[in-house]
């Protein structure tokens, strides 16, 4: 889906900061990466884990990626719009708030998808997720594609 960029996909699914810090000894064991891009936070807020918590298990994976890996440069991707999680849409924006502030301490990126897939008035698409309302379908995807691929090629340019 990125394609010509040399990426490799470690995601899993279900996952949260707190299993991304739990696994990264086993994820990170034999990878020299030049950068590392997060995707996380979606799950944690589902589950209601507070948002301070959130923060200090990012916190630690970011602490732990680069003291094994100084020079990688590290990206973050907001937490995405699902209607099935509506009623975390505050909390959501505070998370991804706290979550660009943390990257730019960390002279760090974030790319914003989450006022990509919502309406210019604010609301949700619901077109773009399954029957759920909690996985993204293959419109989904596409923003996220473009987005991410905007930004690659950018560190390219």
């Amino acid at each position: 889906d990125l394609h010509p960029h040399p990426l490799v996909n470690l995601g899993f699914g279900g996952s949260s900061y707190f299993w991304c810090d739990y696994f990264h000894p086993e994820v990170f064991a034999d990878l020299h990466p030049g950068r590392v891009i997060l995707y996380a936070g979606d799950n944690d807020l589902g589950s209601e884990t507070p948002e301070d918590e959130i923060i200090k298990n990012l916190t630690s994976l970011i602490s732990k990626i680069k003291m094994h890996h100084e020079r990688t440069k590290l990206t973050i991707i907001s937490v995405k719009p699902s209607p099935d999680r509506h009623y975390l849409k505050s909390n959501i924006e505070s998370l991804n708030d706290r979550m660009s502030s943390l990257m730019f301490d960390y002279d760090g990126d974030f790319i914003d998808i989450y006022h990509k897939m919502l309406n210019p008035d604010g609301s949700y698409r619901p077109e773009l997720f399954l029957e759920d309302q909690l996985h993204m379908n293959e419109l989904g995807y596409k923003i996220w594609q473009e987005e991410i691929l905007t930004y690659l090629d950018f560190l390219e340019s």
